[in-house]
């Protein structure tokens, strides 16, 4: 019996790259809970965010774009490049007109609106820079008693779903532009 390796339509093997802060989402939505700003980059509430989309990342990029049994020939990186968030509030006037009631008869206290822009950046063995991917992820996601997530973890949510949708789009992108790539990682 005799095996043969089956040509692969992915890129050779990258490194992937993550400086200390390229992942941080900072919010600059009100918080009513909290009464603050409330930047979501403070260590004890964005860490498990911020290690979710690294491995999330990692595995996406494993599986679907790099052949990570050969050998590596250079590196991509990704970072969020700008984001915007908002917490749309309206809705807790009558929660706190109520104090809660009609928030524990199902009417949702808000939503956590998140639209961000991701960036990957591909380099060659040398680290020159091949070429930068952009895209755009948005999400919206209820702030509710039984059905939805409370304020932080809404946010957090929105987060991930907005760096998957943007993540995605990298992955079409970089697809389409496969055979330059494959020439300039050799």
């Amino acid at each position: 019996m005799k095996f043969t390796r089956q040509v692969s339509n992915k890129l050779p093997n990258l490194e992937i790259v993550f400086n200390n802060d390229d992942l941080i989402f900072y919010s600059t939505a009100y918080s009513f809970w909290a009464g603050n700003q409330a930047p979501m980059g403070n260590a004890a509430h964005v860490g498990d965010t911020e290690r979710f989309l690294k491995v999330h990342i990692e595995q996406q990029v494993r599986n679907d774009l790099i052949d990570e049994y050969s050998e590596p020939k250079g590196y991509i990186s990704f970072r969020i490049v700008g984001n915007n968030s908002s917490n749309v509030g309206w809705l807790m006037i009558p929660s706190i007109l109520s104090y809660g009631t009609l928030n524990l008869l199902g009417m949702p206290a808000g939503w956590s609106d998140i639209d961000l822009e991701l960036e990957a950046r591909l380099y060659d063995r040398n680290k020159r820079l091949i070429k930068i991917y952009r895209a755009f992820g948005s999400d919206s996601t209820v702030i509710a008693c039984y059905y939805g997530y409370n304020e932080l973890d809404a946010e957090k949510v929105s987060v991930i779903n907005s760096v998957k949708q943007a993540l995605a789009s990298i992955k079409q992108q970089i697809n389409n532009d496969q055979s330059l790539l494959l020439t300039k990682l050799r």
